[in-house]
């Protein structure tokens, strides 16, 4: 692991990190993949300047092999308004570009027109609510609120396996009979398997 430091920032790059981009880099000719990364690095910025304007403290940026963690002493028992403008930053920043590229340049460059749907996509997809998104984290702090610390957590656990079990099946059956796209295969997988830890995990340090 590489980590470089900003006075109480640590900023740490695993190995899998630079494995992952080399192998996305040398296979993707379309250059989507490029394209991506960008907007996934604007929507982390969105929540590490809204983290800096309600002076939240940021302990941590880690690149690891599938995205970018933001570690924080981030507290659900406080500041409800706080935690919803910094999980929501990320999102209204790609919501923004997207609309910048389809207004402002109304489609007539493809490099705008495809950049503002992979910001419009990387936006909604970190709002759908599955535990360890955005939007599932959202829920978590709504559901916490209304039913408490035990109550909240176990509805949004059971919630997430509840909608991703059957997403699941219906994107392998569509790979399996139909030959989707490969990525909207392995992206629906990892979350399904994401989720089934971050259930266990939440169950078991609860």
């Amino acid at each position: 692991m590489i980590e470089l430091r900003l006075k109480r920032l640590s900023i740490q790059f695993t190995f899998l990190f630079f494995a992952v981009l080399t192998m996305l880099l040398l296979v993707d000719r379309t250059g989507y993949a490029s394209l991506g990364l960008f907007a996934c690095l604007l929507h982390e910025a969105g929540h590490l300047a809204m983290m800096l304007l309600t002076h939240t403290p940021v302990e941590k940026v880690q690149f690891y092999a599938t995205g970018i963690r933001i570690v924080s002493n981030f507290a659900y028992t406080s500041g409800y308004l706080k935690q919803t403008g910094i999980l929501l930053a990320g999102s209204l920043v790609n919501f923004a570009v997207a609309a910048v590229c389809v207004f402002a340049f109304d489609g007539r460059v493809l490099f705008y027109s495809l950049f503002g749907a992979m910001n419009l996509c990387i936006g909604l997809f970190n709002l759908l609510p599955v535990g360890f998104l955005d939007g599932g984290k959202l829920l978590e702090i709504l559901l916490i609120r209304l039913l408490g610390w035990d109550r909240g957590t176990r509805g949004v656990r059971w919630l997430t396996l509840l909608l991703m079990l059957p997403a699941t099946c219906l994107v392998t059956f569509l790979f399996v009979r139909h030959k989707v796209n490969f990525t909207i295969f392995l992206t629906s997988l990892y979350i399904f398997i994401v989720s089934l830890d971050f259930h266990w995990t939440r169950k078991k340090f609860r």
